[in-house]
């Protein structure tokens, strides 16, 4: 692996370079310019304030014309990259002292902020990279430490969290929660725009009521919160929004149902496994051994929806094989497919008599009832125990779940999916940031440093564009704008097309960045 190195050197065994470039900074005259040696891209410029007219005493506002001396040492200033040069500036300091108070003070730059050893310009290009580019790489583009960097990005966080003010509370305020950076944390999204409205440092009670309530408005705008079937949530949204309904997400009951077919699936293998053994015919042990085979490395056709398996003829084929062989297999199919129904109903009447039906497809308690319900579906209830879990999940939030299906609450929480694609990448960008500052990259991102995009749009078309040239016709010739002969013929001048300059400027600064634009194309819900 090739590292980098540090090459040091002193002015004395750098050339200088003649004419001396113009870096256009407005204030700064370039009085020399040394090149490193040996190719190495870099360039040192020795510079002078280009004017000390404009300086006032900080102290009483008088103007200064008279310098009273010059610091020690010419101040150390990095400037922005010529291509792949990077450019330091040694610029010389007056000082001034004030005739009416006495105070001094050194003369300060329209290029140079204060206190800093960089130019603004320099200082702008880095504030809006370090959003949108890891800390290491514009570190090693500007030759910085990653600290440095670190603190730019956290001094101009804090200027974006002020312009971004408080947050108006959204008429369908989306919660969930996602392990980011080693804990638990609260995440809250505007559901109809997609738009990241924060994240708390923790999931506790507190963190989830003071983000709902600390949110404009958040009691006359929030009409309905979609979430997972956390109790704890549901309590505390009750709690400050009395008012608002509940709305439990679509996307994460099937995150539980489709971990309730894996469990089940693997038990299924399980016991088909041992059961294939026991088969004394070798010709019927090979056939179901074959679909077992099928069954156990084809795990899509457990995880696909109907509409995903009909895109294939091989995937219908391979389902039907592994439903007629195996019954155990058919019912974990009727359970799965038939809760996908209640997806499919457009009104709540229609949705519960659908979760009705359902439910008798899963395995109840009571010896006597389990041996009876074994009877008429004729497989084993102990392996469909986790479906057992599941409905009465389902139950326990039925209000919540079957709002959905009434007019004007069919909303989800598909937004959050993004946000996980969107965290993933700021944090691959970021190759381990803070909570922090992942938190101030997701949240910030789209106020930081505005870009610009400039293009030029070459029209050709004039007014004599598609004319052609005037014609006189003499005495059996074409004459073309001509006096012949001396005879006087009409002139009328052609002008060929001309081109025509545009500069069109087009401002591309980002709209508040929505979580939607991460959700891949073939998003499903699980």
């Amino acid at each position: 692996m090739k590292r980098e190195k540090n090459i040091d050197f002193d002015l004395s065994q750098m050339k200088r370079v003649r004419p001396v470039p113009i870096l256009n900074l407005p204030d700064i005259v370039e009085e020399d310019c040394y090149e490193a040696p040996d190719g190495v891209p870099y360039l040192v410029f020795a510079c002078k304030p280009a004017s000390r007219t404009s300086q006032v005493c900080p102290s009483c506002g008088a103007p200064i014309l008279s310098v009273h001396g010059y610091l020690p040492k010419r101040r150390l200033v990095h400037d922005v990259n010529i291509g792949l040069t990077q450019i330091d500036l040694l610029v010389k300091v007056p000082r001034y002292r004030c005739d009416g108070c006495g105070a001094t003070f050194a003369h300060k730059f329209e290029s140079i902020p204060e206190n800093k050893q960089v130019t603004h310009r320099l200082y702008e290009q880095i504030r809006r990279d370090v959003f949108v580019r890891p800390f290491t790489d514009v570190a090693d583009d500007f030759g910085y430490t990653i600290t440095t960097i670190s603190t730019i990005f956290d001094e101009y966080a804090a200027e974006l969290e002020t312009k971004r003010g408080a947050i108006v509370a959204p008429r369908v305020l989306g919660i969930d929660e996602k392990h980011i950076v080693h804990a638990m944390r609260a995440v809250f999204v505007d559901i109809e725009t997609g738009t990241l409205l924060e994240m708390t440092e923790n999931n506790k009670k507190n963190d989830i009521v003071g983000t709902i309530e600390s949110m404009a408005d958040y009691d006359k705008n929030i009409e309905i919160v979609t979430m997972d079937m956390s109790p704890g949530y549901r309590s505390w949204v009750q709690e400050c929004l009395p008012d608002a309904r509940i709305v439990v997400d679509k996307y994460h009951i099937y995150q539980d149902l489709a971990g309730k077919v894996k469990k089940t699936r693997t038990r299924i293998l399980e016991y088909l496994k041992d059961s294939i053994k026991k088969i004394s015919d070798p010709a019927v042990q090979a056939h179901m051994t074959d679909v077992y085979t099928a069954a156990a490395n084809n795990q899509y056709l457990f995880k696909f929806g109907q509409e995903k398996l009909s895109q294939k003829a091989s995937r219908l084929k391979a389902m039907a094989d592994v439903c007629r062989t195996f019954p155990e297999f058919n019912h974990l199919r009727l359970l799965k497919e038939g809760f996908e129904l209640i997806y499919d109903c457009t009104d709540r009447a229609a949705a519960e008599g659908v979760f009705a039906v359902w439910e008798e497809l899963v395995p109840p308690r009571g010896k006597v009832q389990m041996e009876e319900w074994k009877k008429k579906h004729n497989v084993p209830p102990e392996l469909y125990s986790e479906f057992r879990v599941f409905d009465r999940t389902i139950n326990n939030w039925r209000e919540e779940v079957f709002t959905y299906f009434e007019p004007g609450y069919k909303v989800t929480n598909a937004a959050t999916e993004g946000l996980n694609n969107m965290i993933e990448r700021f944090n691959r960008l970021g190759n381990g940031y803070s909570f922090a500052r992942l938190r101030a990259k997701a949240l910030l991102w789209h106020l930081a440093a505005p870009r610009y995009r400039c293009t030029l749009r070459y029209d050709s078309t004039s007014a004599s564009a598609t004319a052609k040239p005037p014609q006189t016709q003499m005495s059996g010739f074409v004459v073309h704008d001509a006096d012949l002969l001396g005879l006087s013929v009409p002139v009328t001048s052609y002008v060929p097309p001309q081109p025509i300059l545009q500069i069109t400027e087009v401002d591309v600064v980002r709209e508040p960045l929505s979580t939607f634009r991460y959700l891949p194309e073939d998003f499903v819900p699980y």
